[in-house]
Parts: structure tokens; sequence; C-alpha cells
């Protein structure tokens, strides 16, 4: 396994819509080995393939509430549902740091619950529904897999700042309740 270098902000590359997986195969097993190593070692809950440069719609995230490391991968995802209930938390990203380095954090307003439809690391079909008012982790779990696709759709989390914080980037809005 090898780390890789997680690209930062401005890189244009961020802002690039990955494209399907379309092979299944060792070469796509060592590339997710190696996103599960960068993740852990960066300290990230999550990351997507685009953040370290490979523009495919691929993610892993883990969660760290539970004691355990259990990265689950997720390839090729399609959101079915989102709840039209949401919450505004604290939201960090690995590829979005302040001029000295240190990690930019900023109030996101997402809907609390999930179901995506996506395929293994085997390419197997498969669903998952999170409900974030079950527990903390399921409520982060759904969080940071949102997080996740949007970096698929070359959306960073700054794109979705609700108003009124004192940090410096662009593209903030006010966080309306529907």
């Amino acid at each position: 396994m090898a780390l890789m270098q997680v690209i930062k902000e401005p890189d244009p590359l961020l802002r690039k819509v990955s494209k399907p997986v379309q092979k299944f195969d060792v070469k796509l097993i060592n590339f997710i080995d190696d996103l599960i190593e960068t993740m852990y070692e960066e300290k990230g809950m999550g990351i997507a393939a685009i953040q370290v440069g490979k523009p495919i719609r691929a993610l892993v995230v883990d969660i760290p509430i539970k004691e355990e490391k259990n990265p689950f991968i997720i390839i090729n995802p399609k959101i079915k549902f989102l709840s039209k209930e949401t919450v505004i938390l604290d939201e960090g990203c690995l590829s979005v740091k302040s001029d000295n380095g240190t990690l930019v954090n900023g109030k996101v307003e997402r809907p609390v619950s999930i179901t995506i439809e996506y395929r293994d690391l085997q390419g197997n079909f498969k669903e998952l529904a999170i409900d974030g008012t079950k527990s903390e982790y399921d409520l982060w779990f759904a969080r940071c897999l949102q997080h996740e696709l949007d970096h698929l759709d070359g959306v960073l989390f700054i794109d979705k700042l609700c108003a009124m914080q004192d940090i410096n980037t662009i593209n903030k809005k006010e966080c309306i309740k529907s």
C-alpha cells in the first residue's frame, strides 16, 4: 500500500465531475487500499478518489465514533432518497485548508437521512439506507457520505456554507429551512 497526496483547493481537478468506474479489477482494489490508507493517515472520516487526483466515482467513509476501523467502500453511487429533515453542523475537508495549512471548518446544512444505490469493490449492486435520527454514528455517516458524494460532482463544502461565518471563502449562502 502507498500513501497518496491529497490535492487542495483551488486545484481545478476538485471541480470536475468524476466518471463511473468501468473495471472492477485488481488495479481498482489496490487503488482503494491506497485511498483507505491515505484517509487514515490524513485523519479523515471520508475521502473521494478525486481528492487524490483520480476522477472516478469512488469513495471511502469510516466514522471514528466506533473504535475499530471499518472502512465503507462505495463505488458509482446514486442518491435515491434525501430526507426533508435537515441539520446544520460543522464540516471540514482534507482538501480545504487555510493559508497556514490548518483545516477550515464551517457550518453546512444537510439532510439527516440518505439512501443510495452503489456497487461494492467486486462490482455487486447494493443499497444503503442511513437514518441519521437513530444514532450519532448514523447522523455522521449520512453527513460524511453526502460530503463525499458532493466531491464526485465537483462540489466542495465551502460551496454550501451557511451565512454569517467568520471564514475567508467564497460562495457563502444562507441556510434556509424549508
